[in-house]
């Protein structure tokens, strides 16, 4: 498929300073993260502003944030990158435009940065969804649409293939990162039954994962044999695949952080943390997973925190309570999840939270 442009109006911003005016009373404000980069007990703000923060990824050195506010009359979306540590006095917009109503960023989800591109989900428009892509050096036409289809979510991504779901078609498929050809189907339903459509899909090795309500399936990324269900646990809020296994919260009231092979946990699960409320997103890597409780105060009110525990101390450490990290528009439904909750690399963790409709910041702390 042709690519096409996604928005009708772009303008390069090149950012610089700690502050970046964008009209109407509306700033941005960055910092640099230097300051506090000893500390593992405050947090530092990374940015502040009406702009939501839609999407974000970082690896050994940069971050990448991407941006949407959805006003009535000034509805824009950008990209930008920075040092992990200079936000403030190294940023840089990769573009900044605005967007038509019915262009905005798809639920959410994260950034799946491949090589020197990163990638998201848009929604709205006809058709109804579309891959958006845009280089790390930057866009300056806007991000182009490297497919579209009505029933596209759940995106992942290695060095060669990008990876979604087709809803509407009941498939998992898979396209060369630089290919223009149709996506190549990995596996298909004649009918998804209830309760087998994923709900957030990772990558690691050989193989794809991903979480439905009857627990973790995985499917060779070459498509060579049918999904197994390879952990049987009702309840699964987040998922993170990594050399050591996996790693998985059971979302309930005293939910749990559990691991088991990659393989698969015939037998019974490890419990790494239990007495949990509500655990949602994971991330784990060699030292320490981190997970998001994502409770309520009431009805209507969020009370989030950002949890962590390191392997073999038997302790966890809450880094932020009090917060809405916005991870579920409803706590039981699965298909709202945010698979980009948070993001790390060796040397901080990185957040979001929302404190009102246009008040939003993303937050590190030093590992």
């Amino acid at each position: 498929m042709a690519h096409s442009k996604l928005f009708l109006v772009a303008a390069l911003l090149l950012g610089c300073g700690s502050n970046v005016s964008l009209g109407d009373n509306t700033e941005e404000r960055w910092r640099d993260a230097s300051v506090a980069v000893a500390d593992r007990t405050v947090p530092s703000t990374v940015y502040e502003g009406a702009l939501q923060v839609v999407g974000f990824t970082v690896d050994d050195s940069d971050l990448y944030v991407l941006l949407e506010n959805y006003h009535a009359d000034s509805s824009r979306l950008e990209l930008v990158t920075c040092p992990v540590d200079q936000c403030g006095s190294q940023r840089r917009t990769l573009f900044s435009t605005a967007i038509a109503k019915d262009r905005g960023v798809l639920s959410k989800r994260a950034l799946v940065h491949i090589r020197d591109q990163l990638f998201w989900l848009t929604e709205g428009g006809t058709p109804a969804n579309a891959i958006a892509r845009c280089s790390t050096l930057g866009c300056q036409d806007g991000p182009e649409l490297v497919y579209e289809s009505s029933g596209i979510a759940l995106l992942a991504g290695d060095q060669d293939f990008l990876y979604w779901a087709e809803l509407e078609s009941q498939q998992i498929v898979r396209r060369a990162v630089d290919s223009v050809a149709p996506p190549q189907s990995l596996y298909g339903w004649e009918f998804w039954p209830p309760g087998d459509q994923p709900s957030l899909i990772e990558e690691y090795a050989d193989y794809l994962y991903w979480i439905n309500d009857k627990g973790i399936s995985r499917l060779p990324k070459d498509g060579s044999h049918a999904p197994e269900l390879i952990v049987s646990e009702l309840g699964i809020g987040g998922l993170s695949v990594s050399a050591g296994g996996l790693y998985f919260s059971t979302r309930v009231l005293t939910g749990r952080l559990l691991h088991c092979p990659l393989s698969g946990c015939p037998g019974k699960l490890e419990e790494l943390v239990t007495g949990q409320r509500w655990p949602t997103s994971v991330y784990a890597d060699s030292e320490q997973v981190y997970w998001i409780n994502a409770q309520r105060s009431n009805s209507s009110l969020r009370s989030d925190s950002l949890v962590t525990s390191f392997f073999g101390e038997g302790r966890t450490q809450i880094l932020a309570s009090d917060v809405d990290f916005d991870t579920l528009t409803d706590i039981n439904d699965a298909l709202d999840q945010w698979d980009g909750a948070f993001a790390v690399n060796r040397r901080r963790v990185f957040w979001r939270e929302s404190q009102s409709y246009d008040q939003h910041f993303l937050r590190s702390l030093a590992r």
